[in-house]
């Protein structure tokens, strides 16, 4: 029997209803979200994805419908964002993709990061310093685009643990590009409020109508072909990226589309051959009873996530449950210490130590929560003094990012993080996919304080240091329990930090912990998301000492599956985040499929 519950608490909404129309939205966006599964022989042939757009989540479905497994339509689901979300992330970005095994019962954690090219230089980037214009100059420029990630990501990854064959998970986002999709609103109100992406030639004609020598925005609903990303899939889904993207014909349009942009490029084809994915040591901690795990350096969301975590479990439960003040504050607490320690320890893991060991220690983290008062706010949080030659990194990251979850009948999970950094990325569209702007993530300034060394300092073949935070959590039984992941630049790790407190601590539904309003702290600035729930907490916050609060809109992208067993049975419940426009599938896997291996 299949039994579906569906979880309406308008109390944690944390949504400010404007009218009825955008109530009755939201409740429908709502209502397909939670599925409790109570008959365990149903459950495990089921699959679920959860993406960040419909036509994504639908490339997925059909993949696993056709007898794949998680893995591959992963694939599916990346290459068809990269079409139908080309603000968030695509095949000309990078991401980082954990992968759940049931077969080996192992995690795996695959970095496909970009990579600064040979001839990048400590100062590349040290001319851009001084006002957001000259920052955005920098964000613009062919120098910003490190070599993209994702494709190569995508092929070792079913290369290991893929079943379908390499061409059939591109069908339908090739389909897709040929045939053309309808512009979202969302999508038309990100292209009219952008202003630099009508300045790239290719861009401009793609997402533009060229109206009385004037470019205009193409409308809501209006169909966008993309004749030359169709090109592009059909030669990588023909000859694999390792081929065409890195050393051939996608590799040669890309550095001559650079090129063409602007004289300042330092791609060369050589720093193409020589990309590598990197598999990494998944980083996990336990938080009350779980184990949560996420990715390590690069990325500093594991590192943040598992500190944030470790500290605020030395307070008791119930001092966060039946108070949200308490909540937020010791958050924001946390966070201030994950980031102190972020700023300076943290960067690509093959060019400086990062003391993972001694940033996750419990002994640490319980000595930086003693410094943590449940009544005041620390003023000023400093880092760890594990080193003394090392300066504070300065970065500025854009919250444009995409995240996925996926599970498969066979018990397999994909939690995945990707980007193009900025909105719409460098704005340098080549062979159909728009360049990311990754390498403005790296720290501006070419040396610290005393020319101490710079974790995150601009080198040749080095990553840049990231907040992606893809995270897998498991039960006191080392079972899948949920799979979470946010965009939103910096803010990543408290999305997904403050989404399992309201799992665990507040006992929340997914759902509703994923409604429930963000509370966000960067650089000593609390900012609330606008609307009476978290408005609500400014005077109490400030009484604790908080001084920099700010209410505003935040638009997190959370994402995620949670696993419930009752004895014998297994139950789903999935999550979207009605901030964005993400779609959930629960479904069967067609009975007359194609037979294939477990991988």
């Amino acid at each position: 029997m299949l039994t579906l519950y569906v979880f309406l608490n308008f109390n944690f909404l944390g949504i400010r209803i404007i009218n009825v129309q955008i109530f009755f939205r939201l409740v429908i966006s709502i209502l397909p979200i939670s599925f409790f599964l109570t008959n365990s022989s149903i459950a495990e042939e089921l699959n679920v994805v959860v993406t960040a757009h419909p036509l994504a989540t639908k490339a997925g479905k059909l993949i696993l419908k056709s007898g794949g497994n998680a893995i591959d339509a992963a694939v599916a689901v990346q290459s068809t964002l990269s079409l139908v979300e080309p603000q968030s992330s695509g095949l000309g970005g990078g991401g980082f993709l954990m992968f759940f095994s049931s077969k080996d019962k192992k995690l795996y954690s695959l970095d496909g990061r970009e990579v600064a090219p040979k001839r990048a230089k400590p100062d590349t980037f040290s001319k851009f310093t001084g006002s957001r214009d000259a920052f955005y100059k920098a964000v613009i420029s062919p120098l910003s685009v490190g070599v993209p990630g994702i494709p190569l990501l995508l092929e070792e990854a079913h290369n290991k643990f893929g079943s379908l064959p390499w061409q059939r998970l591109f069908e339908y986002p090739i389909s897709l590009a040929r045939d053309g999709f309808k512009i979202s609103p969302r999508l038309h109100s990100l292209i009219s409020r952008d202003k630099f992406l009508n300045l790239n030639k290719t861009s401009g004609r793609y997402f533009f109508n060229n109206i009385n020598n004037k470019l205009v925005p193409k409308k809501i609903g209006a169909v966008l072909k993309n004749k030359a990303y169709q090109r592009s899939l059909e030669i990588i889904a023909k000859k694999k990226p390792s081929d065409v993207f890195y050393n051939g014909i996608i590799t040669r349009e890309i550095l001559k589309d650079l090129e063409e942009s602007s004289s300042e490029t330092l791609l060369e084809m050589a720093d193409f051959k020589a990309y590598t994915v990197k598999v990494r040591d998944p980083i996990c901690g336990y938080y009350r009873k779980y184990k949560v795990c996420s990715m390590g350096p690069p990325s500093s969301g594991g590192i943040a996530l598992i500190q944030i975590l470790g500290i605020i479990q030395e307070f008791k439960t119930t001092l966060l449950k039946n108070s949200p003040v308490n909540t937020v504050h010791l958050l924001s607490e946390a966070t201030k210490v994950a980031f102190a320690d972020r700023s300076v320890y943290v960067g690509d893991p093959d060019f400086v130590d990062v003391p993972i060991e001694k940033l996750l220690k419990k002994e640490y983290l319980r000595k930086r929560a003693k410094k943590i008062s449940i009544q005041h706010a620390n003023p000023q949080v400093l880092p760890a003094t594990f080193e003394k030659n090392r300066s504070k990194n300065i970065d500025i990251s854009l919250p444009s990012t995409s995240h996925f979850v996926i599970y498969d009948r066979f018990g397999n999970a994909v939690s995945m993080t990707s980007s193009v950094e900025s909105a719409f990325g460098s704005r340098i569209m080549s062979s159909g996919m728009l360049m990311n702007n990754q390498l403005t993530d790296f720290s501006f300034k070419p040396d610290g304080v005393n020319r101490n060394y710079l974790a995150n300092s601009v080198e040749p073949g080095k990553r840049p240091m990231s907040s992606m935070t893809p995270t897998i959590i498991f039960d006191s039984e080392n079972r899948l329990y949920a799979l979470l992941g946010s965009p939103g630049g910096k803010a990543i790790i408290s999305f997904v930090a403050q989404s399992i407190i309201h799992l665990i601590d507040w006992e929340l539904s997914l759902q509703e912990s994923i409604n429930y309003p963000r509370a966000v702290t960067i650089n000593q600035r609390l900012i609330l998301e606008k609307g009476p729930i978290l408005d609500n907490l400014i005077n109490p916050l400030k009484e604790k000492g908080h001084r920099k609060i700010f209410s505003r809109p935040i638009f997190s992208g959370i994402h995620g599956i949670k696993f419930l067993r009752k004895g014998d049975n297994l139950e789903f419940e999935v999550g979207i985040d009605p901030r964005r426009e993400g779609t959930a599938e629960i479904f069967p896997t067609a009975k007359n499929h194609a037979k294939i291996s477990h991988y």
